[in-house]
């Protein structure tokens, strides 16, 4: 017998199998049905006949290879849906949080002056407390409007009101100049450069004016240091944007979600951590509406650099039909710089206020401490018109100091131990609990009771707060009786625990 060429041990002769060794067989569906998901090649066996049987046999192994292959790309897929939507839902938890905090904080601030207006009659509003009523309002104001801006531009509801803006320029320099005092008095420079275009540019200048004002204001949120410069430049074809800073950067893994909506830097380092994760997102969802483009460039510890670009020419209507009256736009547009501004002025508030304010809240029934026999409370509060309005509520019952983070706060308490640490929750630099935990493995401090103040009012918030070892937990907005009368019965229960341990 002789062998086949190739195949030792194999007659040679004539074989039935045709010229082709092979076949390449379609396996399962795409991801859209467009064409197979794999491709299958299988070796044809020379000891048998390609008929149809065979045929079929392949074209069952492909099936059941292309039914397995579907099976796990769907469990695949289902996976990072799941995944997506826990990463969404985590993400919009945090939002609706972020989002508590900003509504209940100025909400304290609005109610607690006016239960003191409706204490008895004849009482007057002071002054102060109704330039922080309506600071306050303005910060709702700004806040309920992004928020509904931001629902609009997701809903494609929204059109720009275009404009032929003659001098974008000057337009630009006037919005920055709303931060210039207070970047001053923060110590760093604030370079507003900003030459004609020598050329009009269409554009929304209610829109424009919400990307300036929210990249000034997140480059002055996160600046410590050197300087924040505002540029406009005229490029070829469409306009140039810059806000730099030397601020504290951001991470090179965040800037891809950097534009996401609810999404917050976590740990930057902040002058408030006040915020609802959505300025970002709502600047370049605008900037988009005007067919351009924004990108970020940032180095940690040497700052970040926002550059937009918007086309001169939008080629399209210049208003919508339902145009807004300008004296309503000019009313909201003053409105919107001044929060702007206050809020700023408020990031540097520091603990100016004198003690010894005269007392807003009506005595519980009892006399004042007698001077030499008064308890030392500190309050933490980054939202420096809380801090003012706490110590002018408590400066005549307690001697009061104040901190505007948990860091800040440490430094306080080792000088001047306190007898009672009043904090917020969210804090900038060192959260409320992260000070607790600090308090409680210092044997200086570890029997200090802490009360803490927070707009986080589920639950599991409450237990986080217990379990990490606060006293008490009052959920903003609040009264001041509440208040006073919780801090009583904490110093009360200090002293019996002391009295006790002699």
């Amino acid at each position: 017998m002789t062998s086949r060429p190739g195949f030792p041990g194999l007659a040679a002769g004539p074989w039935p199998q045709p010229p082709d060794t092979a076949l390449i067989l379609p396996v399962g569906k795409g991801r859209h049905g467009e064409g197979p998901a794999a491709t299958l090649i299988v070796g044809v066996s020379s000891h048998g006949v390609l008929d149809s049987a065979y045929r079929q046999f392949f074209d069952l192994v492909a099936d059941q290879l292309g039914a397995t292959l579907t099976a796990c790309r769907a469990r695949r897929e289902a996976h990072d849906r799941i995944k997506q939507l826990a990463e969404l839902n985590r993400a919009k938890t945090e939002f609706f949080a972020n989002v508590s905090h900003e509504f209940r904080a100025p909400l304290t601030l609005m109610l607690l002056p006016l239960e003191q207006l409706g204490a008895g009659p004849g009482l007057a509003l002071p002054a102060e407390d109704a330039r922080q009523v309506h600071r306050n309002t303005l910060r709702l104001l700004r806040l309920v409007n992004n928020l509904l801006s931001f629902a609009e531009l997701e809903q494609s509801r929204v059109r720009p009101a275009l404009e032929v803006i003659a001098d974008l320029a000057d337009l630009t320099a006037d919005l920055a100049s709303v931060f210039r005092s207070a970047i001053e008095r923060a110590g760093l420079s604030f370079t507003v450069d900003c030459p004609p275009l020598g050329r009009p540019v269409q554009a929304d200048p209610q829109m424009w004016e919400t990307i300036v004002l929210n990249l000034v204001s997140n480059a002055f949120k996160h600046t410590f240091t050197g300087g924040i410069t505002v540029r406009l430049m005229a490029r070829s074809g469409h306009a140039e944007l810059v806000v730099a800073d030397t601020g504290t950067g951001i991470a090179e893994e965040e800037i891809p979600h950097l534009f996401t909506r609810f999404h917050r830097v976590q740990g930057a380092k902040a002058r408030s951590r006040e915020g609802s994760g959505i300025g970002l997102a709502l600047v370049q969802q605008l900037v988009q509406l005007h067919r351009g483009s924004i990108r970020v460039r940032s180095t940690p510890g040497a700052g970040s650099t926002f550059t937009v670009w918007v086309p001169y020419n939008q080629n399209r209507a210049r208003k919508p039909a339902d145009a807004a009256d300008p004296a309503e736009l000019a009313e909201i547009s003053a409105r919107a710089r001044q929060a702007f501004a206050e809020e700023a002025d408020q990031w540097l508030a520091g603990d100016a206020v004198p003690a010894g304010i005269a007392e807003a809240a009506e005595p519980l029934g009892s006399a004042f401490p007698a001077p030499g026999t008064r308890s030392t409370v500190l309050v933490v509060d980054d939202n420096a018109d809380l801090r003012r309005y706490l110590r002018r509520l408590l400066a005549d019952r307690y001697d009061i100091r104040t901190a505007a983070d948990g860091a800040q706060a440490l430094h306080v308490l080792a000088e001047h131990p306190a007898d009672l640490v009043l904090a917020d929750v969210m804090l900038p630099e060192l959260d409320g609990l992260e000070l607790i935990q600090r308090i409680r493995t210092d044997p200086a401090l570890r029997a200090t009771p802490v009360i803490l103040l927070t707009a986080l009012a589920a639950p599991e918030s409450m237990m986080r707060a217990i379990a990490a070892g606060a006293h008490d937990y009052i959920v903003k907005p609040f009264t001041a009786r509440e208040l006073i009368a919780r801090i009583e019965s904490q110093l009360a229960l200090a002293r019996l625990r002391a009295e006790r341990a002699k």
